[in-house]
């Protein structure tokens, strides 16, 4: 799937019955709905019971069962004042970049590591499980950061210029 096509009619339908849905290279402009991409976000990442509309087919009200991969250069600027929806995203940040030094046998390379990338993995995977979630790697906390600043721009004011709590005051005009 891609952002855009989740704020669709029948953009909910291809992931029925999916556990995994991968968006590459995710780009929003200002003439997507980013409310609606926003909110279908929650909804999946809450496991909210969603009606999904089927095209030929009568709709059907689920949980989606559905996690979501997003492959991107840019944080995605998705208003979120809760800050529900970036609490519940882990930022892998990739930062090298293998262009003009591809490797055209690396999948003859991987092939040769298999058993080794099978251990790692069922490691991994019993790290997984005892823990029972995934971890934000210390590598994603700016980006963690800049995305919940992006998502919310008044939390940020607040945080970068206000004292809160009951002891402080101030006019609405000063504020603003």
């Amino acid at each position: 799937p891609t952002l855009k096509r989740l704020q669709g009619e029948f953009g909910l339908q291809p992931l029925l019955g999916k556990l995994l849905a991968v968006i590459n290279d995710a780009r929003l402009s200002g003439r997507h709905d980013l409310a609606a991409i926003t909110e279908q976000l929650l909804s999946i990442s809450g496991e909210d019971r969603l009606t999904v509309n089927r095209k030929n087919k009568s709709m059907v009200t689920t949980k989606l069962s559905t996690r979501i991969v997003i492959v991107t250069n840019e944080l995605p600027n998705l208003r979120d004042s809760s800050g529900a929806l970036a609490s519940r995203l882990l930022i892998l940040p990739l930062t090298e970049s293998f262009l003009a030094r591809e490797n055209p046998h690396l999948t003859d390379e991987l092939k040769e590591e298999l058993p080794g990338i099978l251990n790692w993995s069922l490691q991994g995977l019993a790290r997984l499980r005892s823990r029972g979630r995934f971890v934000q790697p210390p590598t994603g906390d700016d980006a963690i950061d800049s995305l919940e600043r992006l998502s919310s721009p008044i939390q940020s004011f607040l945080a970068d210029e206000c004292h809160l709590g009951p002891e402080h005051s101030e006019s609405r005009e000063a504020i603003w």
